[in-house]
C-alpha cells in the first residue's frame, strides 16, 4: 500500500468515527423539593423562583389551589404541588413562577435543590396511566429517583376542574 492510499484510509477511518460519535444531548432541569421528595421541571418551563409572601385564598377553587400571590402588581395562581401529588397541604413559602404564556401560574415548593444538565439517554419515559401524564419521565441523580413533572397536565386539570365548578 502506498503512502497516499494509507493516508486516505486513515482519514476515512477518522471521519467515520467522528460521524458515529454524536454529542450527547443534555436536558436542563430545575430540581426542587416538595418536603423531602425531589422533583424536576424542564428549565425552560420555569421563569423564576421567589418567596411567595402572602397567599390570598380564593373561594370555590379546587383544593390544590392555594390562592393568589401579588408579583409585580400581577396576580399569580399558586398551585400546591403536594396536594396535586395527593399528599395533603404543603407548608412552604417559595414558589416557582412558570413560563406559561399569558396564564400566570406558580407552584408552591419547599426549596430549590439545584439546576442540572442530565444526559437525555438517562431520562426514562414513563407510560401514561389512568392518572394521566403527570410525569414526563424520571432519572437518577445522586442516588435519588427524580420525576420530571409535566406542568401542562396540571394546567389542563386546573382548567377542567374550574369549568366543572
Amino acid at each position: 500500500m502506498e503512502n497516499s492510499e494509507l493516508l486516505s484510509a486513515i482519514s476515512a477511518t477518522g471521519q467515520g468515527d467522528a460521524a458515529a460519535e454524536e454529542p450527547v444531548r443534555l436536558r436542563k432541569v430545575v430540581l426542587f423539593l416538595v418536603e423531602d421528595a425531589v422533583y424536576a421541571f424542564d428549565a425552560d418551563e420555569v421563569k423564576e423562583v421567589v418567596l411567595a409572601g402572602e397567599i390570598y385564598p380564593i373561594p370555590f377553587v379546587p383544593a390544590y389551589v392555594s390562592g393568589l400571590i401579588n408579583r409585580h402588581g400581577e396576580p399569580h395562581t399558586v398551585i400546591d404541588l403536594k396536594a396535586v401529588l395527593g399528599g395533603g397541604r404543603l407548608d412552604a413559602s417559595r414558589v416557582l413562577i412558570m413560563n406559561n404564556g399569558s396564564d400566570q401560574i406558580s407552584f408552591l415548593i419547599t426549596d430549590i435543590d439545584k439546576i442540572a444538565e442530565i444526559p437525555e439517554p438517562d431520562v426514562v419515559s414513563l407510560p401514561a396511566t389512568d392518572g394521566g401524564a403527570l410525569f414526563k419521565g424520571s432519572f437518577r441523580c445522586e442516588g435519588r429517583e427524580v420525576f420530571i413533572i409535566n406542568p401542562q397536565e396540571i394546567y389542563d386539570r386546573l382548567g377542567a376542574d374550574i369549568k366543572s365548578v
